[in-house]
């Protein structure tokens, strides 16, 4: 919840809020699929499914 509270903080639009949780979480921009897909999934579930959703990505689990 602090986390989609941060994010709206920061950015305005749906669209800039996935860009920034991407920015944060994986120092990485989102690919254009997945903006597309996470600004759908965060419209239907909201912003704090997304930050959980975010936080529990392959790319935080495992250390290449």
């Amino acid at each position: 919840e602090r986390f989609a509270a941060r994010l709206r903080s920061l950015a305005g639009t749906l669209e800039a809020q996935v860009q920034t949780a991407f920015e944060l979480a994986l120092s990485r921009p989102p690919s254009a699929e997945e903006l597309e897909e996470l600004a759908g999934y965060a419209r239907r579930h909201g912003l704090e499914c997304l930050s959980r959703l975010v936080f529990n990505l392959n790319e935080l689990a495992f250390v290449n």
